[in-house]
Formats: C-alpha cells, sequence, structure tokens
C-alpha cells in the first residue's frame, strides 16, 4: 500500500462521526426513550424489554397488551402507563422502584413475579396469576404468604421475608 493511499484511508477514518466526535448524551437519550415509546405503542411485544420510567411521559398509557417474553422496570413510581398490560409470559421484574401501588400490573405472569424493595402497602391490583414465584420482600408492609394469596393464585413460593 503506498503512503498516499493509508494517508487517504486514516483521513476517512478520522471523519467518521461514529468514532471521534464527542457523544451527544442529550441526543442518545432521546433516541432511547423513542424507541422504547414505540415499543410500547405495539399490542404485542415480543423479547425481554427493560422499561425506564425516567423516559415515560406523564400521562402517558401504553397500548401494549401481551409481551411475550419478560420485563424489568426501572426508575417508576407507578404502573400506571401499563394499564393494558395483560400478559407477560415469562418474568415481570417490578423491583427497587418507588412503587405505592401496583396499578398497572400485569394480570397473569407466565414465570416469576418480583416487586421487592418498593414503597408498598398493600397487594391489591397485583397480578392475579404467576406460574412461577412471587417475590415481595422489603417493602413498607411485610407482606405474609396469606396477604398474597389473597390477591393471586401462585403457582410457584411466596417469599415475603
Amino acid at each position: 500500500m503506498k503512503l498516499n493511499e493509508l494517508k487517504s484511508i486514516i483521513k476517512e477514518v478520522l471523519k467518521e462521526e461514529t468514532i471521534f466526535v464527542p457523544r451527544n448524551i442529550e441526543g442518545r437519550k432521546e433516541k432511547v426513550k423513542q424507541t422504547l415509546l414505540k415499543q410500547l405503542d405495539q399490542k404485542i411485544i415480543n423479547g425481554f424489554i427493560k422499561i425506564d420510567g425516567e423516559y415515560i411521559p406523564d400521562n402517558f398509557i401504553a397500548k401494549v397488551e401481551k409481551i411475550n417474553g419478560s420485563a424489568r422496570i426501572q426508575n417508576c413510581k407507578n404502573l400506571k402507563f401499563l394499564k393494558n398490560l395483560k400478559e407477560v409470559t415469562d418474568d415481570f421484574y417490578c423491583s427497587w422502584n418507588r412503587l405505592t401501588s401496583l396499578e398497572g400490573c400485569p394480570e397473569i405472569i407466565g414465570n416469576n413475579f418480583s416487586c421487592d424493595f418498593n414503597q408498598l402497602t398493600s397487594l391489591k391490583n397485583g397480578p392475579k396469576i404467576v406460574k412461577g414465584f412471587f417475590y415481595c420482600q422489603n417493602n413498607k408492609e411485610q407482606f405474609s404468604k396469606e396477604d398474597v394469596e389473597k390477591y393471586c393464585d401462585v403457582k410457584g413460593l411466596i417469599l415475603t421475608t
């Protein structure tokens, strides 16, 4: 390879915005937000989805009714934006948030459900069927197995303490 060809290649590489231009964090966050909102605007989501409450606008209601896979919720104060979601075929994790209610929670969870480390005082509006384990430790209220069974048919273990 000739020196001029090598210089030309290096010059082109240095021009590429994806390599050497500083990242626009706000622009990247906006792209993540738009991608998430587009996913939540579908009736069915296939695969895993991570829902970050930081990107959910106030008064937003997702159209999604079913997730064929798992969902992980983070940075949320409530789940009301998921009020149309009826079923998650695998795991639904909403632990480590600031939830005070399970309103908006899916009715059917195909595997494990976890609402640990929130500010819950009731399990009302939680899932009606959990086919795996039900985790609800470390909330404002310390729930018993009987509290869980009052609202939910759990096929696996119930872990409350």
